[in-house]
């Protein structure tokens, strides 16, 4: 099983993510500019740590009222059209400015599944909004 942990500290304007195998948290900020951040280094799925590798290293991103994060699954970057292309979260970061989070991350999930022509693999995703006071 794979997971990213996150938790908010609203006081320092901060989320902080553990990785265990998931890409890379998106947040939208404010500007509605896109931002990836990486964990410092990736570490195995959750229960895989036996195995070997670095155990997962808590990191810290700047998250700030009016900004979203999306922490999701792989499923939801890999999803390929008819010519083999993954799905451009990225480009598609302008569906979740839907004011109501549920319908934000039901376009996203149609806009994926119209793109791969139907699922391809399974996909979670969780969407966060950090509200203005």
């Amino acid at each position: 099983m794979t997971a990213v942990l996150a938790e908010i500290h609203t006081g320092e304007n901060c989320v902080a993510f553990l990785n265990c195998g998931h890409p890379a948290p998106m947040i939208i900020r404010a500007d509605r500019s896109v931002d990836f951040p990486p964990p410092p280094a990736y570490a195995l799925p959750l229960g895989m740590g036996t195995l070997g590798g670095d155990p997962p290293r808590p990191y810290r991103a700047d998250f700030s009222p009016g900004e979203q994060l999306l922490l999701y699954t792989d499923g939801v970057t890999e999803a390929r059209d008819a010519e083999g292309a993954f799905h451009p979260l990225e480009k598609r970061a302008g569906l979740l400015d839907i004011s109501d989070a549920d319908a934000a991350l039901e376009a996203l999930r149609t806009d994926i599944v119209r793109y791969a022509r139907g699922p391809q693999d399974d996909a979670a995703m969780l969407l966060l909004r950090y509200r203005r006071g």
